[in-house]
């Protein structure tokens, strides 16, 4: 790694990340085209990784805002978005997970990674006094070769216009609010979950003036071959909840708690339902 961190190869002038954020039929076009420009085998060579490690150049230190951005989506160029997962790394070591949604879900890919990282907390088998391992990583380590003719660098050009207006339309502001916990909600005997949804329905209210469809995934991993059910926690409640922190009454401490109550009441037999899966599509 400190061989890869080193390597003072310049970016390239048209990066192929972008165009794994692209449509898929767009994207599965240009890769035919790849493949004729004579790339077959460096596109082999990503698509037998078993992941994909990105080493970031940003700093993210302690600001959520920035945690977001460089994890979520980041630097475009330099990121595989087909991968199964991508293991992110800035460059103050600070570390994060995207993984492509089609094969997994977070449940399953969530607790595989807390078990790895806490096996690796419990078993340190490297650190950083740890000595260098007696190889020549020039050996072992390949820099992919890419053909790109100018109907891909066109594609590639596009691919990171539309990421860029995409990504930029996304704002995420964090609001910390440490008295509201997990452990409060349960005291007060109402769903953690719920009052984090409802936050998300009022904070709706308050910069739209009214409730949109919302979508929250519930996992269906208890029957076999289960993925996800769907949640919609925008319901009469929690617009009744909103109007009265909007609009209401802020003062009628009874009153609020007493909708508190409804939604989280609504919001609990709305998630066992999807967990069940009772649901049919036809």
């Amino acid at each position: 790694m400190a061989h890869i961190a080193a390597d003072t190869t310049p970016r390239p002038a048209h990066p192929l990340g972008y165009l794994t954020s692209e449509n898929r039929d767009t994207w599965a076009k240009v890769r035919q085209e790849l493949v004729a420009a004579g790339n077959a085998e460096s596109l082999a060579a990503v698509d037998h990784a078993a992941f994909n490690l990105v080493l970031d150049g940003q700093v993210v230190g302690q600001d959520p805002e920035l945690c977001y951005r460089t994890f979520l989506y980041g630097d475009g160029g330099n990121r595989w978005f087909d991968k199964s997962f991508s293991l992110i790394l800035s460059a103050d070591g600070i570390a994060a997970l995207n993984f492509e949604h089609s094969w997994g879900d977070g449940v399953a890919v969530m607790r595989y990674f807390n078990e790895v990282s806490e096996d690796v907390e419990k078993h340190c088998f490297v650190g950083p006094d740890s000595p260098p391992a007696p190889l020549d990583p020039s050996k072992h380590v390949k820099i992919l070769e890419w053909r790109v003719p100018d109907s891909v660098a066109a594609a590639v050009e596009a691919a990171r216009r539309s990421y860029e207006a995409a990504t930029s339309a996304l704002a995420v502001h964090v609001l910390e609010a440490p008295c509201v916990s997990k452990r409060l909600c349960k005291h007060h005997r109402v769903s953690p979950d719920a009052v984090a949804q409802l936050g998300l329905q009022v904070a709706y209210r308050m910069l739209y003036g009214g409730t949109a469809a919302t979508y929250e995934s519930c996992s269906t991993s208890a029957f076999k071959h289960g993925r996800t059910e769907t949640v919609r926690p925008a319901t009469l409640q929690t617009k009744a909840f909103s109007e009265a922190v909007c609009e209401g009454d802020t003062r009628d401490v009874a009153k609020l708690k007493a909708l508190v109550n409804e939604c989280s009441k609504v919001h609990n037999q709305l998630t066992k339902e999807a967990a069940m899966g009772p649901c049919c599509f036809l």
